[in-house]
């Protein structure tokens, strides 16, 4: 007599548990699941026989073959494109070095400005320095002057 009711299925519910371990450390996600002939390694070059009886080397390419022709009309095309996008980044390149270099010419007139300004700083603090050093001198002849005057009326 077995009581199957009241037996739980330990090995199911390790196996479940260890496949969702599985699942939530290597990136499991429900929409990826895929096609395998998508995903064979296309270009695959074979020899096969042509209809008029000529060995001519195809490349697969998933459900068609391409001739050697097709594959190099699509080299072809694969080359422009490569050069189209060469030229974009030369085109991109060039404006990036203007605008840098007028960038650098601006920081230079910066540069250029700031130190000018800091050279008239430090020309106005001597001017006021010896502006305030006369008047100290000014201040202490007066001076003298007053004591001077103050101790002959005595």
């Amino acid at each position: 007599f077995r009581n199957v009711p009241n037996e739980i299925p330990l090995v199911k519910l390790q196996a479940l548990f260890n496949e969702s371990l599985i699942t939530l450390f290597s990136g499991f996600h429900p929409d990826h699941f895929w096609e395998p002939d998508e995903y064979r390694p296309e270009g695959s070059i074979e020899n096969t026989t042509t209809e008029n009886g000529n060995d001519e080397p195809q490349a697969s390419n998933g459900d068609r073959t391409m001739s050697m022709s097709e594959l190099q009309e699509e080299l072809a095309r694969f080359k422009s494109i490569i050069s189209e996008k060469a030229d974009d980044d030369a085109r991109r390149d060039s404006q990036f070095q203007s605008v840098v270099s007028e960038q650098k010419q601006e920081i230079s007139r910066l540069k250029k400005m700031v130190s000018s300004r800091a050279e008239n700083d430090a020309k106005r603090e001597k001017q006021f320095q010896n502006v305030v050093s006369e008047q100290q001198e000014e201040i202490a002849r007066l001076k003298n002057m007053i004591t001077a005057v103050s101790s002959d009326d005595e």
